[in-house]
């Protein structure tokens, strides 16, 4: 869909050719664990699913995403994100180098993270309450510094294009109508391949989730020294409050659905 409006948005001028690439890898990262989940186990839908959705896509997405983005951006001509003149060579050297960044910045982290949680000795600690609500700050609080670090370096190097209000709203508007373009679509497949009602709901909210947890660093990892950083970085802050503030006005209606479901 994004690939559909993307070359659109691009003939009719309206967005500069990095915002859109923006939107490329936007559609191309894995779904969010906490959120899609959190609401898919609030509208009575099936958390196990949602879980192994987020947990596979996440760990796939170390290699997937990064291959996706190389595809469509490393060969898609001079409006690409890579500059469309590299030879193959040379993206396969970026493309190896970039799964080595992701390996230490996400899947490491990823990894040892399960190995505590998995311990008999802090999976209790970590399981409570309190803790949990730590996590969450601390999690939040990295993502706030991450997005901070971003911006600031690309005002210090002084490579922040103005951006006009046309192509900040015009990205705001595609945003939201791929958004609710995914969701539909999602649920509407998902009932005419005939899955059991908390399964549907898993998939609506787990199909269109896009994860600025991982996102942020993997853009970092893979376009740190491009000066146009912080337009791969926008459609991401700006899809990230728009899916949760969706998300949360659907969890009530979606609950509605499966209960009637359980009623017939």
């Amino acid at each position: 869909m994004t690939f559909l409006v993307a070359p659109l948005l691009t003939s009719l001028g309206v967005m500069n050719p990095s915002l859109i690439n923006g939107l490329i890898i936007l559609a191309c990262l894995p779904t969010t664990i906490g959120t899609g989940v959190a609401m898919t186990n609030a509208a009575g839908g099936n958390a196990a699913v949602a879980i192994f959705h987020a947990v596979f896509s996440n760990v796939a997405g170390v290699v997937l995403t990064p291959a996706l983005i190389f595809f469509y951006l490393g060969f898609g001509g001079s409006n690409s994100a890579l500059g469309g003149a590299a030879s193959g060579a040379a993206l396969g050297a970026d493309f190896t180098s970039s799964l080595g960044k992701l390996a230490s910045s996400v899947l490491q982290p990823v990894s040892i993270g399960m190995w505590i949680r998995s311990s008999a000795r802090f999976a209790p600690i970590l399981a409570s309450k309190p803790a949990k609500r730590k996590m969450k700050l601390i999690s939040d609080l990295i993502i706030l510094a991450i997005v901070y670090n971003t911006f600031c370096n690309t005002f210090v190097s002084r490579s922040l294009r103005v951006t006009s209000g046309i192509e900040l709203g015009t990205l705001c508007f595609a945003l939201s109508l791929l958004l609710v373009a995914y969701k539909a679509a999602v649920f509407g497949t998902a009932i005419a391949v005939g899955l059991k009602r908390e399964d549907v709901v898993a998939a609506t909210f787990m199909g269109s989730q896009k994860t600025l947890a991982f996102g942020l660093p993997l853009i970092n990892a893979l376009f740190g020294s491009s000066p146009d950083l912080v337009w791969f970085c926008l459609p991401i802050l700006v899809y990230h409050p728009l899916q949760t503030f969706l998300g949360s006005a659907l969890v009530p209606k979606l609950r509605r659905f499966v209960e009637e479901g359980k009623s017939d």
